[in-house]
């Protein structure tokens, strides 16, 4: 084995840190151990690392794309690397839950900011079910007055993030889990039927 990889090979560790979080390039990596790119990535390979390219080039150089979309890009091929280095994508210093991206601290955190951000939106539209009143939060979703709410929650995304960056437009309501799939169901909810 020449030098060169057995160097690499002692420094396993800090190859590792720098590749998936100061997100060194292989090249520049390459450069300060003074081997070839392609001996970075076969190395990086060969301890499990992903080293799928993302395609972009540098971002400050006229012929490549926005920066923007660079960047988008990159964080997701963050990401994978994280996730196939079995670390949470979110903090990258936890191993992750078996079959979760996240780490246990990272997923409970977002479930909490999850269900603040869900609550706030519909306790803007009233807060109960519109049909049969019920209050619990766990039980209430927010409805498509007009129906369309598959095709508009592609477009869209995150329904309750859209709602509260569009500060909460006419043509939505508070249903009930129950009123609502009734809704889909029969045309109407079954507790109009009985009115």
């Amino acid at each position: 084995m020449p030098k060169r990889n057995l160097a690499l090979d002692i420094n396993k560790k800090q190859i590792i840190y720098m590749y998936l979080k100061e997100l060194q390039t292989q090249t520049s990596i390459g450069k300060k151990f003074d081997v070839s790119q392609s001996t970075i990535r076969r190395k990086l390979c060969s301890w499990k690392i992903s080293t799928r390219n993302t395609g972009w080039g540098d971002p400050t150089k006229s012929h490549t794309k926005s920066y923007k979309a660079y960047n988008t890009k990159y964080a997701k091929s963050k990401r994978e690397r994280l996730y196939h280095a079995g670390l949470c994508i979110a903090c990258g210093n936890e191993p992750i839950i078996q079959g979760i991206k996240y780490c246990k601290s990272c997923k409970e955190r977002t479930k909490r900011r999850w269900k603040e951000r869900r609550s706030v939106v519909i306790k803007a539209y009233g807060g109960k079910c519109v049909c049969c009143g019920e209050t619990e939060l766990d039980f209430l979703c927010i409805d498509h007055i007009n129906g369309g709410g598959a095709k508009h929650k592609k477009e869209v995304g995150n329904l309750y993030s859209w709602l509260r960056k569009e500060e909460y437009p006419a043509g939505f309501q508070v249903l009930c889990w129950n009123c609502n799939h009734g809704k889909y169901t029969n045309g109407f909810c079954p507790h109009q039927q009985k009115r």
